[in-house]
């Protein structure tokens, strides 16, 4: 029973908004048949080849391919995953398809929009509510996972060797645990040194630790013994032999994001033995496929296809490898070639820049399964002609990416006459998180320097200071610019130097004896950073390049 009178403004809206929005294609997102017979461009055909592009920048050539509008939303998300396409004479209503496809799950899907009018329709891609907020929940779940194991690996190593090998029995967890007697002496140490919630706080990565060897309690210097007992250790000598390497006097202890999925472990090591994870890692990350993640399949597709089992035939003799033999992309190219399919992969580093075999004398299905998929690592479908690809680390890489419209203004910026100003690079340094930064220095090799953000987020954290850090007189070592310089060039800064400024070099030809032209520094712009001493005067204390790439669009 509905209670009657004025509608509020905000029904209103939404019964508006509802009756201008398209009724073709809502019910599943996808480009359906009737579209296509009211649109005969979408029956164009295209081949692409896109290494890591974002899904707008896919979009944005694939209009200008086939002379239709298309684009994805870049404010819910939809133009940002990173994806790898090789698209082979594919009509573009497939492509379409195909590309949605591979970013939805079940419940969690991506949705193609139609607005306009007849013959000059626009597509849109936008990224439902559900699909926004799945990452969140899915490395929740994880977090949650990776506690448990813990909590339930600390309770364990308290059992009496008869207790843990009946439980052996059923649980997998305490099978594990007596088939590698280190692991119960790991967690007995852990135990015995840490308090619940120091070892909380490693657990969570908000801290690593470095255990000394001599003040660990007799449970720590047995998994010293264990671990140490396991294989014989060596170190080189300067002559070039090898020598027995010292006895460890120390453990480090931390929380990593290891893996092809980033999966949360818990890691151990000593010196001259490497490090192991004792929880999380790859049993982990098989659980987001197993538990976490919505069915991929979708209705309409299939999970294997007849195809995969052909042959794949190996090329006529003669035939030169490319300069990127060896890379995915190109691995992806020629299968696609052979098989005459079109693939679209989603997959996160480090699968996105492995160095792969040649795919010939082998099954696709071989191939797939050699990459991971017979791990439970990788998974695969077909959508129509297209074989779709994707691992579990986009989950977990995701905060890692850059937005597509962050990353437009980038290339933008880099592509200009002289590069990045100073005030770009501090405005977008101060926009990174960590892990964002790690991916910026990673995509633009002039940005490098950015995988620290330090000093140059510092100077974006209080409005004017980038003007002063450019000024004759600087910016007073103080505060956390002073952390971080000290940090960089020594805890006695702050006794000799009393500010830091910015000073932009162009750097000039110098000619050699020999008559070759060289360039002091590197080519083009160069910012130094200086340091002004107790005396007045102003210290060179280190310099990088002004960030600019050559991009051919």
């Amino acid at each position: 029973m509905f209670a009657t009178g004025k509608i509020p403004c905000w029904a209103l809206w939404a019964l508006l908004w509802l009756a201008g929005m398209p009724t073709v294609g809502l019910a599943t997102g996808e480009i359906t048949a009737q579209m296509r017979a009211e649109d005969p461009r979408l029956e164009n055909r295209l081949s692409v080849r896109g290494d890591r592009w974002y899904v707008g920048e896919l979009c944005e050539h694939m209009t200008r391919l086939a002379a239709v509008s298309i684009a994805a939303h870049d404010r819910d998300g939809a133009a940002d995953p990173r994806v790898t396409v090789v698209l082979n004479d594919i009509p573009l209503g497939d492509a379409m398809n195909a590309l949605r496809s591979l970013l939805s799950y079940e419940d969690a899907p991506y949705v193609w929009e139609r607005s306009g009018d007849a013959p000059n329709y626009r597509y849109v891609l936008r990224r439902s509510l559900k699909a926004q907020r799945l990452p969140e929940e899915v490395t929740r779940r994880i977090e949650a996972d990776f506690e448990a194991e813990c909590a339930k690996l600390l309770a364990l190593c308290r059992l009496n060797d008869d207790e843990l090998k009946e439980l052996a029995k059923t649980d997998p967890v305490a099978d594990n645990m007596v088939k590698f007697p280190r692991v119960a002496a790991a967690w007995q140490m852990l135990g015995d040194v840490l308090s619940p919630e120091a070892l909380s706080t490693v657990l969570r990565g908000e801290q690593a630790l470095t255990l000394k060897v001599a003040d660990l309690p007799p449970s720590g210097r047995r998994f010293v013994d264990t671990v140490w007992s396991e294989g014989e250790r060596f170190v080189l000598t300067p002559e070039g032999g090898r020598a027995q390497a010292p006895e460890p006097d120390r453990v480090y202890v931390h929380r990593d994001n290891v893996g092809p999925g980033g999966a949360p472990a818990l890691m151990i090591g000593l010196p001259h033995a490497g490090e192991y994870a004792y929880a999380g890692a790859l049993p982990l990350q098989l659980g987001i496929l197993r538990s976490h993640l919505p069915p991929w399949t979708l209705d309409g597709e299939t999970a294997t296809d007849p195809r995969e089992d052909t042959v794949l035939s190996r090329p006529p003799k003669g035939v030169a490898e490319p300069a990127d033999a060896g890379s995915l992309m190109h691995r992806l190219a020629q299968i696609a070639e052979a098989a005459h399919i079109s693939i679209l992969c989603r997959l996160a580093p480090p699968y996105d820049k492995v160095k792969a075999p040649p795919p010939y004398d082998k099954s696709i299905s071989q191939y797939l399964d050699a990459m991971g998929r017979n791990r439970g690592i990788l998974q695969s479908k077909w959508c129509g002609d297209a074989l779709l690809i994707s691992d579990t680390g986009w989950v977990r890489r995701e905060a890692a990416q850059l937005p597509w419209r962050t990353e437009k203004m980038l290339r933008k910026s880099l592509a200009k006459k002289d590069g990045m100003s100073f005030h770009e690079v501090v405005a977008l340094a101060t926009s990174l998180t960590d892990q964002q930064a790690q991916t910026v220095a990673m995509d633009h090799p002039s940005l490098s320097f950015l995988r620290r953000p330090g000093l140059f987020a510092a100077l974006g954290q209080e409005p004017g200071l980038v003007d002063r850090a450019l000024s004759p007189e600087g910016v007073p070592l103080t505060g956390k610019i002073a952390e971080i310089i000290a940090g960089l060039a020594g805890a006695d800064v702050p006794t000799r130097a009393l500010a830091l400024r910015i000073v932009e070099r162009n750097t000039v030809p110098v000619e050699g004896a020999d008559g070759r032209i060289s360039f002091v520094a590197g080519r083009g712009h160069m910012w130094r950073i200086e340091l002004r001493q107790l005396d007045g005067t102003w210290q060179p204390h280190s310099a990088v390049r002004r960030p600019k790439e050559a991009r051919n669009e």
